[in-house]
């Protein structure tokens, strides 16, 4: 079979290898119909992953059909269509225990998969521990939707989550690509108001505004550029929005002054509920955080994948009065310094309370 294959630090190659057979009585043998690559495989490219085995295939995000099974899975049965988990894990270790499955003791515990065993870049993967990393895929759920929901989608998730976004909210998300987009559907599972995003690659921008088009979102709109630039021009003060009432009134008349108004009211930010912020590893730029700031939202989620940088834009938010709340760490990929991380910040009155 053909499989994407970490060569070298720098090199990887489309090679051929044999068919993956069982090698315990708890894994399973998928055929891959579908994977999706993860920055995370460029980390392995780059050497980034100190435990990535050079020969392995690449690979943590698939779907497929099951193959064949060990004696001793419970959950699946060959002719199942299922979802591979991010992570394979034995569930009875100290750390499966207590949820924290990516630190699983066993020797294809927590990222093995693509990592330290070869993953799903290819046309036959084998998962260890089936009845933990693998959930069947309900009918009238596409390979292409189910896809996402073991790393990406679970993302977004989780930051709508700790969002705590009310009905009515305006959400306002800095990225339109894969997680933005995921996280743009599962925050529209709390109803808001309406959902701002912005976006500086032109092409995701068209992407995310063609799919509102499509699945009917009338109350999300993405506008092109860069945060720091563009969310400025948003934010306006209740005291700038009267102003720009009684402005329009008198350029246009009071009937035609909401009109000339509602052209743009859907790009306008009077006190923003939740910013969701996904900065790449290096973190926010300033302008990016001053704008957050003055854009003054009761709530600010921030998805980090690099603790100092996490560290540094805390640390800022919290001089310019913001006040953490809460973090979830998970560390999705043990032995490097990659470490996944939400943090809930909240706006401080000026009688120190918190949101």
């Amino acid at each position: 079979m053909l499989a994407y294959t970490y060569v070298e630090r720098g090199k990887f190659a489309l090679l051929e290898k044999p068919k993956p057979v069982l090698l315990d009585e708890r894994d399973a043998i998928v055929k891959v119909t579908l994977a999706s690559i993860c920055t995370s495989d460029l980390h392995i490219k780059h050497g980034s992953v100190p435990r990535a085995v050079p020969g392995i295939t690449v690979g943590h995000e698939m779907v497929g059909v099951v193959e064949a099974v060990g004696p001793a899975v419970r959950s699946v049965r060959p002719g199942d269509r299922v979802m591979v988990n991010v992570e394979t894990f034995c569930g009875e270790c100290f750390f499966c225990k207590r949820g924290w499955v990516n630190n699983c003791t066993d020797k294809d515990g927590g990222w093995a998969l693509g990592c330290r065993i070869d993953g799903g870049q290819a046309e036959y993967v084998r998962v260890p521990h089936a009845d933990q990393g693998l959930d069947r895929i309900p009918e009238g759920v596409s390979d292409r939707q189910a896809l996402f929901v073991g790393d990406l989608l679970a993302t977004g998730y989780w930051a709508a989550d700790i969002a705590e976004i009310s009905p009515g909210d305006t959400a306002l998300i800095i990225g339109a690509g894969p997680t933005g987009l995921c996280t743009l559907q599962c925050v529209l599972l709390k109803s808001p108001g309406r959902v701002i995003g912005i976006e500086s690659v032109k092409g995701a921008v068209l992407d995310a505004n063609r799919n509102a088009t499509i699945n009917g979102i009338v109350n999300a709109r993405y506008v092109c550029g860069k945060a720091e630039e563009e969310l400025p021009k948003m934010v306006r003060t209740k005291a700038q929005e009267e102003q720009a009432v009684r402005k329009a009134a008198k350029q246009y008349g009071e009937a035609a002054a909401k009109k000339e108004l509602l052209k743009d009211e859907s790009l306008r930010i009077t006190g923003a509920d939740v910013v969701i912020l996904d900065p790449p590893r290096a973190g926010c730029e300033q302008p990016l955080l001053e704008a957050v700031v003055k854009a003054a939202p009761e709530r600010i989620v921030y998805v980090s994948c690099d603790p100092a940088t996490l560290a540094r834009d805390i640390k800022w938010l919290g001089e310019h009065g913001y006040e953490f709340k809460e973090a979830t760490p998970c560390d999705m990929f043990p032995w490097t310094r990659h470490v996944e991380t939400v943090v809930l910040l909240s706006h401080k009155k000026p009688d120190g309370h918190i949101n």
